[in-house]
């Protein structure tokens, strides 16, 4: 992985984070869900999140890493929080697996851009990136899980009328 996301333009301007990253979000969100100190496989994970499991094998030693989630190996093993997920966010889980987010090279290289000093688009870049780190920083994985939960339940009673 990368030290660090670089939110870039694709194809038809707009940007993404990293699929690592979505995987992630997943992943810890159905941790959340299973309530504190419940044990989960990567496969129910794989399974329950639609993520490849060769996959999440690779994003789990990142999450143990920067202290999101613990994994215990063996038969009484299992992968779960190891914060308290209403204090985990979006923001938390996306710098774990890609690194500090940043909009453009120029915010994280400063020998990049010499005109970074009176640039424009810079503070432009700058503005956008305090806005959409506070925004990732708003809800907790236990938010989003509720709300997930009840779009869910709106969208199957809709299919079934």
């Amino acid at each position: 992985m990368t030290n660090f996301i670089i939110l870039t333009y694709i194809f038809l301007d707009t940007m993404q984070i990293t699929l690592a990253g979505e995987y992630a979000l997943r992943a810890m969100i159905f941790l959340s869900s299973q309530g504190v100190g419940v044990k989960c496989t990567i496969i129910d994970i794989s399974k329950a999140k639609r993520i490849p499991e060769m996959f999440l094998r690779k994003i789990i030693p990142l999450l143990c890493k920067s202290g999101l989630i613990i994994s215990k190996k063996g038969k009484s093993g299992g992968i779960f929080l190891a914060r308290d997920p209403n204090k985990i966010t979006p923001l938390d889980i996306l710098e774990a697996v890609d690194g500090p987010i940043y909009l453009t090279k120029c915010i994280n290289d400063k020998n990049f851009c010499q005109e970074v000093e009176w640039c424009s688009v810079h503070s432009i870049w700058n503005e956008i990136l305090v806005e959409m780190r506070n925004k990732l920083s708003q809800k907790s994985i236990v938010q989003i899980a509720v709300e997930s939960e009840k779009r869910k339940l709106l969208h199957i009673n809709k299919l079934n009328s």
